[in-house]
């Protein structure tokens, strides 16, 4: 299969060519033997040179950022697949932000490792999961899809597993009304969502830290405003089958008269799309419209942290074509967008997670490459 890569103010190097600002000891990336399980070979520790490495089901494209004006520029690639690459690399630079354990937390936080977190967020008990990690590593942040619960999320067990093995942290939540979390789902918005997910990054990431937003599905939307609210905590975002403004775009006008009607007197709706059955509410609907990002042209949306952008090209709930236009649509120069031959919405094989965990690995690279320019990182 093969897996598109575009990208945006990135210089793509020759496979196997290492960029002349790496250090000679500095760690590399390659590939591993092909496995059936993508959740092997994960990277032994933060990397002293910046690598845009791209893993998709066809292999790895190796590249390094350099800047400059925003551009695009398609590529395809047809190689052997390949289990994710297996990075051995230096100690991560001593200037990196300190870090790791919560600060006091409020008695209205409960806070401990692992499963069964939660705050109260104006009077309702959110969960989420948090397993802390070694102090350099931005924390990997996971906003799951739409009304998906965290047993139900095989990304979010995935990322988990990655974390874990070289010691990252990971912190993943439920929205309110979904899983373990209170409240009703029919009374979910955006604006309620974010504000959890604001509320837990306060409490959990500690002073000087940095997240690494992982979204997927409406996740993807939302983590694109998170990352504006927070401009101090959140270094990059990647985003899978991310669908922001579908509410208006493309679930608005496919309703039929008579479902609007119900939309309109019941509050809800079940409404088949691709695959599932998703149950809409009017608030959710209504308050998506102050939330829309895609209609302000180029440039316009004021995220400018590394983006990698994930997508099926036979994705069944939102086009590819949505990826290459939030491509455009947002400010940052450093934006990639893997289109993924034969790729689904859900995006749940094991070169799928490979190729989201690859992202997740690209972007702390390119945080970590800042710490290279101070005089004191080796």
């Amino acid at each position: 299969m093969a897996a598109f890569v575009v990208t945006s103010g990135v210089t793509r190097l020759p496979a196997g060519r290492r960029p002349s600002s790496c250090a000679p000891d500095a760690g590399r990336c390659g590939g591993g033997s092909r496995s059936s399980d993508a959740l092997t070979g994960a990277c032994a520790s933060p990397p002293r040179c910046r690598r845009a490495a791209t893993l998709g089901r066809s292999g790895w494209v190796a590249g390094v950022p350099t800047g400059g004006p925003a551009g695009a520029a398609a590529k395809s690639a047809r190689r052997t697949r390949r289990s994710p690459p297996t990075c051995t690399a230096a100690e991560p630079p001593s200037s990196a932000p300190p870090p790791a354990t919560p600060p006091p937390s409020s008695s209205k936080v409960d806070l401990h490792v692992g499963r069964g977190n939660s705050i109260e967020v104006e009077g309702r008990s959110i969960s989420f999961d948090y397993w802390p990690g070694t102090e350099a590593y931005p924390t990997v942040v996971y906003l799951p899809g739409f009304f998906y619960a965290r047993s139900r999320t095989a990304k979010a067990n995935a990322l988990e597993i990655f974390c874990k093995r070289r010691a990252q942290p990971f912190l993943v939540q439920e929205y309110s009304g979904v899983g373990r979390s209170e409240g009703s789902f029919a009374e979910g918005t955006l604006t309620r969502w974010m504000g959890e997910c604001v509320a837990i990054l306060d409490a959990v990431i500690p002073p000087g830290g940095k997240a690494v937003l992982v979204g997927s599905g409406i996740g993807g939307w939302m983590a694109l405003h998170v990352a504006q609210m927070r401009p101090d905590i959140v270094v990059g975002l990647v985003g899978v089958s991310a669908d922001p403004d579908f509410t208006e775009d493309l679930l608005r006008p496919a309703l039929t008269a008579a479902q609007k009607e119900t939309l309109e007197t019941d509050g809800q709706l079940v409404l088949q799309w691709g695959f599932r059955d998703y149950v809409l509410s009017k608030a959710l609907m209504e308050d998506a419209k102050k939330w829309c990002v895609m209609g302000g042209g180029d440039a316009s949306l004021d995220v400018r942290v590394p983006v990698r952008l994930i997508h099926g090209l036979a994705d069944e709930e939102v086009p590819p074509e949505r990826a290459l236009l939030l491509a455009r649509v947002l400010a940052s120069d450093d934006v990639s967008v893997r289109l993924i031959k034969g790729g689904d919405h859900t995006l749940e094989t094991d070169a799928d997670f490979g190729m989201m965990w690859g992202a997740v690995c690209e972007i702390c690279d390119a945080y970590f490459e800042y710490d290279l320019r101070s005089p004191m990182s080796g």
